[in-house]
């Protein structure tokens, strides 16, 4: 009998530790998806914002910068951007974004690549906005790119760990469904005349990397291992999102 006790006493404590797993995690991914349909706005906004500045300005289009978070103002501000648009506190306040950078990809890079975190646990960034390491002008060369970099657990307390400091890079394409990336190169301009829609670049990273520390945007770290929380949300712009990251 207290054998027969025993094993019914362990089945119900791992019943109850696994339905209560099951309900945790369930509640991280409401959350988690709460959270990046609100910055999926933010997102689909710059896309928007970037496709009617390549309209009118092209081959001449100066990049551009946005910081919600003191902090990644600083970072913005000691990397010497040409452009850089403080968003007023009420917008840094409710934002989960710590900064949005849309231009081209230097052709040429000088800052290191290397993907080692600043002291702030983040990558560094050049004179153009990117993250070396993430928008490598080794691989991106050229390119038109909108890159997100999402606010951490200090900027932001209450941040799902599937997006805390996590980064994402957005690749411009021209419109129809072959459609080549938009990017200049020493020699010639872009021959797409406008944008169509992006392609997202969604990294697992490293650890210590300063992009995402070993777990894409929409990964959770769990007691089982890396899992990813979110694998859908729907688009807000024809031009795409971060849904396009969580596949």
């Amino acid at each position: 009998m207290k054998r027969y006790y025993n094993i019914l006493s362990f089945a119900l404590t791992l019943f109850l530790a696994t339905g209560l797993h099951a309900s945790s995690v369930s509640d991280l991914r409401d959350e988690s998806y709460a959270q990046l349909t609100d910055a999926d706005r933010q997102v689909a906004a710059a896309m928007e914002r970037l496709q009617n500045a390549y309209l009118v300005n092209k081959f001449s289009l100066s990049n551009s910068s946005v910081c919600y978070d003191t902090e990644a103002c600083a970072d913005l501000t000691n990397a010497s951007v040409s452009t850089l648009i403080t968003a007023d506190t009420t917008l840094q306040s409710a934002s989960l974004i710590a900064s949005i950078t849309t231009g081209f990809i230097p052709l040429t890079d000088t800052t290191s690549p290397a993907c080692v975190s600043d002291t702030n646990g983040n990558a560094p960034l050049n004179s153009a906005g990117f993250s070396p390491c993430l928008a490598s002008s080794a691989n991106y060369p050229g390119y038109l790119a909108v890159e997100v970099r999402f606010k951490n657990s200090r900027q932001a307390v209450n941040i799902s760990g599937a997006l805390d400091g996590k980064k994402v890079l957005f690749l411009a394409k021209g419109p129809g469904i072959n459609a080549g990336f938009i990017q200049y190169s020493s020699t010639s301009l872009p021959i797409i005349d406008r944008i169509g829609s992006f392609v997202c670049i969604n990294t697992d990273g490293t650890a210590g990397d300063g992009i995402n520390n070993g777990g894409r945007l929409g990964m959770i770290g769990l007691q089982t291992g890396n899992q990813m929380l979110v694998t859908y949300l729907p688009y807000q712009s024809t031009l795409g999102g971060l849904g396009s990251c969580l596949k």
